[in-house]
């Protein structure tokens, strides 16, 4: 039971953190400009969600 909690908090973490890896990737491919702008304007200001 634990093995299998550890990894869900494995899996959460790292999908969690696909958010801020996600676009640095890009990036670091060569995909920016426009293409990352209209990525960007999909996803809700995290200082809106959480104040």
């Amino acid at each position: 039971m634990a093995t299998k909690q550890l990894w869900a908090s494995a899996l959460g973490a790292i999908t969690e953190s696909l958010c801020c890896v996600a676009p640095l990737l890009l990036l670091t491919l060569g995909i920016s400009g426009t293409w990352i702008s209209r990525l960007a304007a999909g996803f809700p200001s995290k200082r809106a969600t959480n104040p």
